[in-house]
């Protein structure tokens, strides 16, 4: 018995000390997390001071750009410069004005000792001459004698002076230059800042390299860091590299750009095979990205004392951890089969709610299902609620049913069910293959209503493009369900017969392509299992109103929806009258079942429904004409619609709130921070419930409608107002020109600019 304890005592004991050992194991697993989490926020921290240097960088040198703007402003304001832009020889009083202009260029000494520039000149391409605050030369002798630029590179230099695509960019002059160090040529246009027209002198900017290098000195590039500049067209504007920086391929850099997300706060990335951490920065004022690569090695080096602390604190933890098991295991020796039997009752119950829950969901999916296509929808509410739920994709795209019934084969010829020779479980087995080989045929994105589960009846409801015609739809689907047909026919012991009905874009029609394709199908047979109820022949003498039609009309009265009471109207019309030739003893039996129907419905209203004198003179004329027995087709239309307006809801006013809204929009549109979220907080509504009511109303997105109200307001002050066009985007509620121009050319077509010059010219 004591040998029996002592092993029992083992037992426990193993399972104790295995038990703790997990937990153990769980608190290391949570110390790794914890190393991690301070490994990540270190280099959180480190990137954010990175980014904080790299934007006070990008911030000096916006500024740079503005003082430029500013100077070109200037420059561009002065009459002798502009007259000797437009002159085109040399002849008095070219160089009278020439000496005026160069003395009021050298009034702008002091500006230039605070911009990162090391000279700066005016280029006039009518006299093909070069003018600054210290010299007025030829251009070709410019180029020789002042720069001692290679004549080699004389046209490339020209080119770029004379070609408008080379403005608000850095051009490296490495290649004219005989120096080590060469400036970067940035080369701004007369005509952005001034009214004169055809003005084509350039203001050119050389940018000392290092100045430049000053405005980004106190960048961390570790040595092997380096920072990489593109414009907006993500083309090379500039590049500053630390001391030991390698060689770099631009292509390999400019991949590396292009394989990261758009614009990182910060990311890990391989460049030629060393580890670099981006960080990037768009500039507010001409948008270019400031790319800062740092070596990662030497980034997180100071790190690395962490890691040795770490690893001691870890190895005392776990020997004091486990000699803590060991003492607990040997005094906790209590039994724990009755928590553990809790705890798999629980789980069982959990599996047990799952599947009830998953059971749920399916009969809430097939019961949408049902109501859609069997015409159960009363509103659009309710209409784009379930098209939701179900996924169903409406735009561009009109929808058929499908109606098929599969028979089993050893049936057929006896014309007996498919339940008669198959059990539940196989007819089950069954029916789950047919809807897995429906889809495989027509598409994983239809919908299946099981009409009869009992005899393998189905209705597909199958979306096409709208631009597909009636025809050739039909042939689509013909061909999808034969070859379905040959493949089941192979494999399985079913033969299929399928009906299908006519096209609706509106989902709250489907109803009629289901009765039609129910109808189809009834005419199928084994050298046509598949028809098409635009095909079938309707010469019979006999008219068509089924039981389903009867019900389908005392639903669509008494459910207030006068649209579909329309459309079904319209639906027995045309299956009676048009398609059909009834004489005229098959019309009075037709209209004496709606006749009978309308009377059903009539004895349904109760005096709760009528609610008004003009119900009541209404219900006395429905009363009148039901008593006439042989009632004309018209007349039952109208009584029909009579009834529906008993049941038809109020119809609300247009949404004031939205209107409000609008206004307010109106009045505010010019506030750069109108948003979703302002408006929300506003009035008092969720961001996703003023979308919905606002797209409702509208029959636009917010954005949408913000954007045209603002686009719309520039262009009358294009067009009445003197307001600079560059400060245009100011008065319409924008933050950024260049957002501006692209939003005001998707509205209108064309750029602001030349809205303004359209008006000047038929001042």
């Amino acid at each position: 018995m004591n040998r029996t304890n002592l092993l029992n005592d083992r037992k426990f004991l193993i399972k104790y000390i295995t038990s703790y050992s997990v937990l153990v194991i769980i608190i290391l697993i949570m110390g790794l997390y914890m190393y991690k989490l301070g490994i990540d926020d270190a280099k959180s921290n480190l990137f954010q001071q990175s980014y904080i240097i790299l934007s006070q960088s990008v911030s000096n040198m916006d500024n740079a750009f503005r003082s430029m703007e500013t100077l070109s402003i200037q420059i561009a304001d002065n009459s002798n410069i502009i007259k000797l832009e437009k002159m085109t020889s040399t002849e008095n009083p070219f160089y009278p004005s020439a000496k005026e202009a160069m003395q009021f260029l050298t009034s702008f000494g002091p500006s230039e000792a605070i911009l990162p520039i090391s000279d700066y000149y005016i280029y006039l391409p009518h006299t093909d001459y070069v003018l600054s605050s210290s010299y007025l030369n030829r251009t070709d002798l410019y180029y020789r004698l002042n720069k001692h630029y290679n004549t080699q590179y004389y046209n490339e230099w020209l080119s770029v002076l004379n070609n408008e695509s080379s403005c608000f960019s850095f051009y490296n002059t490495q290649n004219l230059s005989p120096y080590s160090t060469s400036p970067y040529l940035y080369l701004v246009p007369l005509e952005k800042y001034t009214i004169q027209k055809n003005i084509s002198g350039m203001i050119c900017f050389e940018i000392d390299a290092n100045k430049l290098y000053n405005l980004f000195l106190d960048l961390p590039l570790f040595e092997r860091g380096f920072l990489y500049v593109v414009n907006n067209e993500s083309n090379l504007s500039f590049s500053i590299t630390d001391k030991s920086t390698p060689s770099l391929s631009k292509e390999n850099i400019q991949k590396v750009i292009a394989s990261t997300n758009e614009h990182p706060y910060f990311s890990s990335v391989t460049v030629e095979k060393e580890q670099m951490l981006i960080t990037s920065i768009t500039s507010s004022y001409n948008e270019w990205t400031y790319y800062l690569f740092q070596p990662e090695e030497m980034v997180f080096k100071s790190l690395i004392s962490y890691h040795k602390i770490y690893s001691f604190i870890t190895i005392g933890a776990c020997i004091i951890s486990f000699l803590v098991i060991l003492i607990l295991s040997k005094k906790n020796l209590a039994p724990f089969f009755k928590v553990r039997t809790q705890l798999e009752d629980t789980l069982k119950e959990h599996s047990s709610l799952q599947q009830t829950l998953f059971i749920q969901k399916q009969l809430i999916y097939q019961s949408y299902i049902a109501r859609l296509i069997t015409g159960q929808i009363h509103n659009m509410n309710e209409l784009n609620y379930i098209s939701d739920y179900l996924n169903i994709c409406t735009s561009d795209r009109n929808f058929c049913v499908l109606y098929i019934t599969a028979y089993y084969i050893n049936n057929i010829t006896h014309g007996m069910s498919s339940t008669e020779m198959l059990s539940s479980e196989e007819q089950e087995t069954y029916h789950n293959t047919l809807r897995h080989e429906f889809r495989e045929a027509f598409g994983w994105d239809i919908l299946i209503y099981d009409t009869d589960i009992t005899s393998n009846s189905f209705a597909l409801l199958v979306g096409d493009d709208e631009n597909l015609s009636l025809e050739d739809a039909t042939a689509l689907h013909a061909g999808q369900f034969l070859t379905l047909q040959e493949k089941i026919t192979k494999n399985y012991p079913f033969c299929l017969f399928c009906g299908m009905g006519n096209r609706n874009r509106d989902l709250t029609h489907i109803w009629k392509s289901y009765q039609q394709a129910r109808q189809a199908v009834s005419h199928a047979t084994s050298k046509a299992p598949f028809q098409p109820y635009k095909k079938l022949h309707k010469s019979w003498k006999g008219y068509y109103y089924p039981l389903e039609f009867a019900q389908k009309l005392t639903e669509f009265i008494t459910s207030g929806n006068e649209k579909q009471v329309q459309e079904f109207l319209h639906l027995i019309e045309y299956e009676n009258l048009l398609e059909r030739t009834l004489s005229p003893q098959m019309k009075l039996l037709l209209f004496s079942d709606i006749r009978s129907t309308l009377l059903k419905i009539r004895f349904s209203i109760t005096p709760e429904i009528i609610n008004s004198s003009e119900h009541e003179t209404l219900l006395e004329q429905i009363n009148t004409n039901l008593e006439n027995s042989e009632l004309e087709y018209q007349t039952l239309c109208d009584i029909a619609l009579w009834m529906t307006s008993f049941y038809k809801p109020k119809q609300q006013e247009g949404n004031q709130l939205i209107r409000t809204i609008q206004e307010y929009i109106r009045n505010n549109y010019t506030d750069s921070s109108l948003c979703l979220n302002k408006i929300s907080d506003q009035f008092g509504i969720s961001e996703s419930y003023f979308s919905y009511l606002f797209k409702a109303e509208t029959k636009t997105n917010f954005s949408e409608y913000l954007e045209k109200l603002r686009m719309d307001q520039a262009l009358v002050l294009l067009q009445t107002s003197s307001i600079p066009v560059s400060n245009l985007y100011l008065e319409v509620g924008y933050n950024n020109a260049n957002s501006f121009r692209r939003a005001f050319k998707k509205v209108h077509g064309v750029s602001p600019k030349a809205i303004r010059d359209s008006v000047k010219e038929n001042l």
